[in-house]
């Protein structure tokens, strides 16, 4: 694939603008050989997710797919992918996936808006990287069908189907969601051989997550919670839940904090920061790389480097339209179990949009990388 590989791509827009205390040059090796293995069309954007509180500079790699093209490269509609990638059972399922996701007749083509694949970043990946996978199934709400989630999607990944008991407490963790609350990624821990499913809910007040954790039997409690959520709130836009789900709840939670895009987005970023140094979830080195992150490439200013195939496109488009990549800070996801430190994780993505070329690329370059916070 050479320049147009996935790989490339990093090595062009994202290595060179990296702090190593973030992502280290071994450790961006070893994302590097898992990029390589596939084309840039299969994603327009992919991320990091790097622990803050941890000395070692590694980050684990993710991107996401979707319709048409690259849900149809995972499906194996187009033969761009390794065969020895798609011979390994978990791609295997991958592949079933995909090509029920693209069956006009399936619920998933119906449904599904995205996939993302997770890799940890280990030191084994490369040797055969096994993803973690979780599925967009739109904005499922309480008061939804939903069936088709636990008979179709969850199987092709799995492949088998959910326990019984399994089943039923996802659907019950669906049917309690309150308000305005909704499902927006369902996951399946692939790659960790773990028997249960991870449910992100957006739109869930901090106070509505207090009474939905009640409801679910979660095995924590609540009035520890309770300070964190305040805390949080007052420091963020959105908290976003994510709920494991398996025989029973499990005990471990993630908060995932967002900042909206405003013109302040950057100092209350920095403020928030410094709020997770001072709780001891992030160490110095690692806020001010974080902070340094977001930025953003063009094709004007590398055309010699730039992949061809975005070059062709942007000449089929027209004289008038630019290619880039932009670097933004996403979310930071605050880890918490019962009884254990709370953990801090900052997601930093890369997104490659189009633009017109008379834009004001270089004045506009902060503003494009804030508002990747509002994914």
């Amino acid at each position: 694939m050479g320049m147009n590989s996935l790989k490339h791509v990093l090595k062009m827009a994202v290595e060179p603008y990296v702090a190593p205390e973030l992502i280290s040059p071994q450790h961006f090796g070893e994302i590097d050989a898992i990029a390589r293995l596939f084309p840039n069309a299969i994603t327009t954007f992919f991320g990091f997710e790097s622990r803050l509180g941890e000395p070692d500079p590694r980050a684990d790699f993710l991107f996401c797919s979707a319709a048409p093209l690259g849900r149809d490269l995972l499906s194996g509609k187009r033969s761009e992918l390794p065969v020895r990638l798609m011979q390994q059972p978990v791609w295997k399922r991958v592949r079933q996936f995909a090509a029920t996701w693209a069956d006009p007749a399936s619920a998933l083509h119906q449904h599904v808006l995205n996939v993302w694949l997770e890799f940890d970043v280990d030191g084994q990946a490369a040797k055969g990287p096994t993803p973690s996978a979780f599925f967009g199934p739109g904005a499922v709400r309480s008061s939804d069908a939903y069936d088709w989630i636990s008979d179709t999607a969850i199987p092709c990944l799995l492949g088998q189907a959910l326990s019984a008991a399994v089943e039923r407490r996802l659907h019950a963790a669906i049917a309690a969601l309150p308000g305005a609350a909704y499902v927006f990624q369902i996951g399946l821990m692939l790659a960790r051989g773990l028997d249960m499913v991870r449910i992100c809910i957006r739109d869930i007040a901090p106070e509505q997550v207090l009474d939905y954790l009640r409801c679910m039997d979660w095995p924590g409690r609540t009035s520890e919670l309770a300070p964190l959520l305040t805390t949080l709130s007052g420091l963020v836009d959105r908290i976003d839940l994510d709920l494991d789900v398996g025989d029973h709840i499990q005990p471990k939670l993630g908060l995932e904090c967002y900042l909206l895009p405003a013109p302040e987005v950057r100092e209350r970023l920095e403020r928030f920061l410094d709020y997770l140094v001072e709780s001891g979830l992030c160490l110095p080195a690692k806020r001010d790389a974080v902070a340094a992150y977001p930025g953003a490439v063009h094709e004007l200013s590398q055309p010699a480097m730039w992949p061809p195939n975005l070059l062709q496109a942007s000449q089929l488009m027209g004289p008038g339209i630019v290619s880039m990549f932009i670097r933004h800070f996403n979310h930071i996801k605050v880890v918490y179990h019962p009884e254990q430190p709370l953990e801090a994780k900052a997601y930093l993505g890369v997104r490659h949009i189009w633009l017109p070329r008379t834009y004001p690329l270089q004045p506009a370059i902060p503003a494009l990388a804030a508002a990747g916070a509002a994914s």
